[in-house]
């Protein structure tokens, strides 16, 4: 059996090994299952971990909440059907709202208005983004579809989440779309570009598309200071090579932490941040003794 069976590859959990590996381990090893409804519900030490390890600052839901609304209404557009401002906002504000209280039990309304706005404005704007905005013209685009990003592809044994939002087509070039509901500037870091790389390499392995590098494009579209900003670069096979690469020392890093906690995932093996706000922001940090020295020592 290979050690990789079980690992689950994306930005977000490499994100969080390299913060935190006792963060990472504790959600994803030890809370795996624990989730409603999932195979290990059942065990209160599963559940708990899963829970705390789904925490998540309000504005997170809020662009979780923006992001399926994205979704949604590129679905709708696609399928010719009818999409409502009042409609699409009333679900926004329903998601954020029932998000935050199925993590807090409760919400304060002043919050949740504000929350909404915010998202509302991400969400209003998106027709108007770049590329988006050109969808169903019949201009430059000569056909496209949204896309499930939790297709994932299968290496061994691992599941990497590479799928884009959007594949568009125009003449011979293949767009692939990653939409972000939030960036830190309009250009990716070199990491995140090797990350979007991989985009192509779920390409490459679908039916029906093309097999050459060069005829595809990658998009990120991300909002920045009130508006969609968009970078894009055409692939190469060296920016895949590149990003594989790079998949392939993150996948060695992420069964390395489940391994290190031992056969009883013994936390305590594994190293904690050292950054304060990665620790304030963090559900396990009542019951994590790294938290306790960090927050209460550093601030004696």
């Amino acid at each position: 059996m290979s050690r990789r069976n079980g690992i689950v590859w994306s930005p977000s959990r490499v994100k969080t090994l390299n913060e935190c590996p006792r963060r990472y381990v504790h959600h994803h090893v030890v809370g795996r299952g624990g989730w409603p409804e999932g195979p290990r519900q059942d065990d209160p030490e599963v559940a708990l971990a899963w829970r705390l390890g789904s925490r998540r600052p309000h504005s997170d839901l809020m662009m979780r909440a923006v992001s399926e609304g994205i979704r949604d209404r590129l679905w709708a557009d696609h399928q010719d059907e009818a999409w409502s401002e009042g409609a699409a906002e009333a679900v926004l504000r329903s998601r954020i709202d029932e998000s935050i209280r199925t993590q807090d039990g409760c919400v304060d309304a002043m919050e949740l208005d504000s929350l909404v706005e915010g998202g509302w404005e991400r969400l209003r704007a998106i027709e108007r983004a770049p590329l988006i905005s050109l969808l169903g013209r019949g201009e430059r685009i000569d056909e496209w579809t949204p896309l499930d990003r939790l297709d994932p592809l299968r290496q061994d044994g691992a599941r990497l989440y590479a799928a884009p939002d959007l594949l568009a087509r125009s003449g011979s070039t293949w767009h692939l779309v990653r939409i972000s509901a939030q960036i830190g500037r309009r250009e990716p870091s070199e990491s995140q570009r090797l990350e979007l790389g991989m985009l192509l390499a779920w390409a490459l392995e679908q039916p029906g598309l093309p097999r050459e590098p060069a005829r595809f494009i990658i998009h990120r579209l991300g909002w920045r200071g009130h508006r969609w900003l968009s970078w894009r670069q055409r692939c190469s096979e060296t920016w895949l090579r590149e990003s594989r690469t790079l998949v392939e020392h993150d996948l060695a890093a992420l069964s390395q932490a489940r391994w290190k906690a031992g056969p009883f995932t013994e936390l305590e093996l594994l190293p904690t941040t050292d950054q304060k706000r990665i620790c304030r922001g963090c559900g396990y940090r009542e019951i994590c003794p790294g938290a306790k020295r960090l927050l209460v020592l550093s601030d004696m």
